[in-house]
């Protein structure tokens, strides 16, 4: 053991009143703010244990925020006490375009430097008064003016975190036309025949036997799924999957799944760690159908669903889905115990998931008369568009989104399609079940 002398206890006398005044931390709740990945890679651990969805994992966020070109930098607030961390809020600083929209029309708007809350960022399960600190942090950085507005992406509408940013926000510089919609998940059967079961209605089984029915009958033999998870696979899938993509009326809202070299580095950034799943349903060796999801701590998260509207009639997405659902109960494929079907409506949603939530988008505007500007012409747009489908109606506002969604398909030949054995297509007289989410 050693011990003090005379001349240790002297050098430490003049090492302490040397020594920087720096107080010890406090084990009092503080919330920090992180603006590099520098400073970010210092509670990688921490990062790592908490997240859960595949959007806030460290190594992806990285990416998409140095390939995305109005990117500029991380906006991370950490709330710890002393050195444990509680909760995590995930943003980054990029130079955005203000939503403003009329029906599915995009209206002319600025883009703004914004802090963008990023899908899944919260990290953690903060307590009410942790989620105030990071409302704190959230508007203060805004009052220092590093951003001129700020976006929560899909936030849980019943969470603390969204009554601590409201009940701090102004009225003037709160979004008056937030956006909430159901969220929805199923939680899987150990097998496919007790989801059949426990999960959908007679009905809707029946419907299940009739859509794989109908696609064998008339391609008999020439029916496969494909799945892929690899690297070296995506280019291929991506190349099949945009042939599809083209054509939904996603594209035309600039939404959905679209080909690109930044898409392909992601896919792969995924494929590379065991994450991605990829399924496409070829007849004859033609896609007909594809989904795309990201698997997470048990989770599959679906990302992208679509197909090709000229075999519409056949149901191909529904076939495709009770495929992937089959996959996943039987197979233990990613021993995935549930999927996140996101947000928006959908026939089958309905029919099969058995929980749900409501979540909301919000901006944040300045406290500036641009700001107060800006929110105005947005509500503006937004009363008009609520007093419209009041006298539309549920049942005539459905009519017009179909018709809509089928002027903005760029596939105009569903009649003379054909299928494999020389089968003709039906057109597009019957509704899939299966929605292009994005």
């Amino acid at each position: 053991m050693m011990t003090t002398t005379p001349t240790n206890r002297a050098m430490r006398e003049v090492a302490e009143r040397n020594a920087p005044d720096i107080p010890p931390r406090s084990t009092a709740l503080e919330c920090v703010t992180l603006r590099s990945f520098a400073e970010i890679e210092s509670i990688r651990e921490v990062w790592s244990r908490l997240h859960q969805h595949p959007h806030a994992d460290l190594d992806f966020f990285r990416l998409v925020a140095e390939t995305t070109e109005d990117a500029i930098r991380p906006h991370v607030f950490v709330v710890r006490s002393g050195e444990a961390i509680r909760a995590i809020l995930v943003g980054r600083v990029e130079m955005r375009r203000i939503d403003v929209r009329s029906g599915y029309l995009h209206m002319p708007a600025p883009r703004i430097r914004t802090l963008t809350m990023i899908h899944g960022g919260l990290l953690g399960n903060p307590s009410a008064k942790e989620c105030e600190l990071l409302a704190d942090g959230v508007m203060t950085s805004l009052k220092k003016k590093e951003y001129y507005s700020v976006y929560f992406n899909h936030l849980d509408h019943d969470s603390p975190l969204y009554h601590a940013i409201r009940s701090r926000t102004p009225r003037m510089m709160l979004d008056l036309c937030s956006v909430v919609e159901e969220h929805w998940y199923l939680t899987l059967t150990e097998t496919f025949d007790e989801f059949l079961k426990m999960r959908v209605s007679k009905h809707y089984r029946s419907g299940i036997r009739q859509k794989r029915n109908r696609i064998h009958k008339v391609a008999v033999g020439q029916v496969e799924v494909d799945l892929t998870t690899r690297p070296e696979e995506v280019d291929q899938t991506a190349t099949d999957i945009e042939v599809i993509a083209a054509k939904g009326y996603l594209r035309a809202l600039g939404a959905g799944f679209k080909d690109s070299l930044n898409e392909r580095q992601r896919l792969k950034h995924k494929a590379e760690r065991g994450k991605l799943l990829i399924v496409t349903l070829r007849v004859g060796g033609t896609v007909w159908a594809y989904t795309i999801g990201t698997a997470s701590k048990g989770v599959l998260y679906m990302d992208h669903t679509g197909y090709d509207p000229q075999y519409k009639t056949y149901s191909p997405g529904n076939y495709l889905l009770m495929h992937l659902i089959e996959k996943l109960c039987d197979d233990k494929v990613f021993e995935v115990k549930a999927i996140d079907f996101g947000t928006g409506d959908a026939q089958y949603k309905e029919a099969i998931c058995d929980r749900k939530r409501e979540d909301i988008s919000f901006w944040i505007f300045p406290e500036t008369p641009a700001g107060v500007a800006l929110n105005t012409y947005r509500t503006i747009l937004n009363l008009a568009n609520v007093s419209a489908k009041k006298l539309l109606g549920k049942e005539v506002q459905g009519r017009v989104k179909k018709k809509w969604r089928d002027l903005m398909r760029s596939d105009k030949s569903a009649e003379k399609a054909s299928l494999p054995g020389g089968v003709p297509s039906k057109g597009e007289t019957e509704r899939d079940a299966t929605a292009e989410t994005d």
